[in-house]
This record gives C-alpha cells, sequence and structure tokens, in this order.
C-alpha cells in the first residue's frame, strides 16, 4: 500500500474521544484543520501520523491529526493530503514496537469493552472550543473557515480569503504569512505579509 493513497475514511481511531486542543498549547485542531486547508500552514511541518495494520484493519494512535485528515479528505483537500507525513509501520517494525504492543494489548481491548471498532469517535467537550464544532454531531462546522476567520481572527471572510495570495503585487516575489499567538489561552493572528 502506498502511504500516499490512504483512504483516512477507513483508518480506525484507538481512542474513544478525542480534545479539541493540542497539548503543546499551539492552534487548536479546528484552527489546524483551516491553516492547513488555506495553505497558511506546510503540512510537512506537523509530526507525522502514525499508521499500524492489524487484523486487516489500519489504526491510528494519533487521533486529533487523523481527524484533520479525514476532515481534509472529505471536503476534496486532496493536494494537501499528498503531503501529509505519515508512519506507516506493521507488527515487525522495530522502532514502533512499544507503541504497536500498546495498541493490540491495552487501546483495542480497552475500546472492545465499551463495543467501540474505532470508527468513530467523540469530542471531548471543553467549553472554550466548542463554537468551532456542530454541537449535536461533534464534527467541524460547515462554514468552519468563515468561523475562524470571523470569531477567532476577528476579519471579514473575504480579507481572510485575499490572504491566499502567492505574489506580492509591487515586487512579484513570492509571500509569506506570519502567524503569532500572543499566549496560550489567546487565538492566532495574521500579522503580516513578507516577501522571501
Amino acid at each position: 500500500m502506498s502511504v500516499q493513497n490512504i483512504d483516512y475514511d477507513s483508518v480506525r481511531y484507538t481512542q474513544e474521544h478525542f480534545y479539541p486542543h493540542f497539548s503543546n498549547g499551539t492552534m487548536s485542531v479546528s484552527e489546524t484543520y483551516v491553516a492547513l486547508a488555506n495553505g497558511f500552514l506546510d503540512p510537512t511541518s506537523l509530526a507525522p501520523i502514525t499508521i499500524f495494520e492489524y487484523n486487516e484493519h489500519l489504526y491510528c494512535i494519533d487521533t486529533r491529526r487523523l481527524t484533520i485528515a479525514k476532515e481534509l479528505q472529505r471536503r476534496g483537500k486532496f493536494a494537501i493530503l499528498k503531503r501529509f507525513p505519515i508512519q506507516y509501520t506493521t507488527k515487525y517494525d522495530k522502532e514502533f514496537e512499544d507503541q504497536y504492543c500498546n495498541l493490540v494489548y491495552e487501546r483495542l481491548p480497552a475500546m472492545k469493552k465499551k463495543n467501540l471498532d474505532g470508527s468513530t469517535i467523540n469530542l471531548y467537550h471543553e467549553s472554550d472550543y466548542m463554537c468551532c464544532y456542530n454541537s449535536v454531531s461533534g464534527k467541524f462546522r460547515d462554514d468552519l473557515d468563515e468561523h475562524i476567520a470571523r470569531d477567532h481572527l476577528k476579519m471579514s471572510v473575504s480579507d481572510f480569503k485575499e490572504m491566499n495570495i502567492s505574489q506580492c503585487s509591487q515586487c512579484n516575489q513570492k509571500l509569506r504569512i506570519t502567524i503569532i499567538k500572543p499566549s496560550n489561552k489567546g487565538y492566532y493572528k495574521f500579522i503580516k505579509k513578507l516577501c522571501l
């Protein structure tokens, strides 16, 4: 199997819930999706998503990044997915032996006890992050790009979409968008475009 051709819909989760934010205080899961989907974040800058093969199924222990990959696929962002870093492994890969054993002997049995097969996952509700999700389904809201622009970045949707310009109108050089986050509790902000 080519890692470039993975059908993320067939990759199973190995947890019952996922948290809507990353533990290192960077962008939330929804903000990361929007940054990737709109070309503001290079997919290769993410840590690789680890996919295991077990009993003819694919499993992933990286629930938040898998959620993002599934959403990118659902919305047809295949060019981004081709650049998504993946570590594909089997039980014979010594580098991932501990993680593989954890999957087979701990995570999957724990899920089986709850009658879960990993085909779905629930969102762990945290009030600071719930604005980006559909309250009924727990999935990303359909207007996520517009919501992030309007409510997180405090800018108009048209200004947000124009930020995806790839050339400076004055010097014709490529543009780079600088993103900052003033604190762990604050939102990311686009501060300026720099010519490379």
